[in-house]
């Protein structure tokens, strides 16, 4: 699976969303008289779909699809797990750089280089990788 078109699918959303407030602030008692919609969500429109994408080319790993609900980065990472290992974690997007980076761990602390990723396939790679280093 490609990872930029959901990438650019939730910065299109977010622009979107940035431009929706301005006309509504722009208003005289905008943000009193309208309703501004739901902010999208970086974790529910990237994060999650691409675990899914992990999880079904990974079928024997027991990746666990997070609950977004519960699911939220820890020291600047979505954590990544194979069972009960986290074996790496993405990291927060910073300005405005909406790339998925994914850094290896070992028992929850960087012990690599940040990668950028682009494709399911690159992802399972660098997984398997670490799994093989722990």
């Amino acid at each position: 699976m490609e990872f930029n078109p959901l990438i650019d699918a939730y910065r299109q959303r977010l622009e979107a969303f940035h431009k929706e407030i301005e006309t509504i602030c722009a208003l005289p008692g905008g943000a009193q008289k309208k309703k501004i919609s739901v902010s999208p969500s970086y974790q529910d429109e990237v994060i999650i779909p691409v675990y899914r994408s992990l999880a079904a080319e990974m079928p024997g790993y027991k990746i666990k699809i997070p609950n977004p609900k519960t699911y939220f980065p820890i020291k600047g990472y979505y954590r990544i797990k194979v069972g009960i290992t986290t074996v790496g974690g993405f990291s927060t997007p910073e300005g405005n750089d909406f790339s998925l980076y994914f850094t290896p761990m070992r028992h929850a602390n960087p012990t690599g280089k940040r990668n950028k990723i682009n494709t399911t396939e690159e992802l399972v790679q660098l997984i398997k990788n670490q799994l093989e280093t722990e």
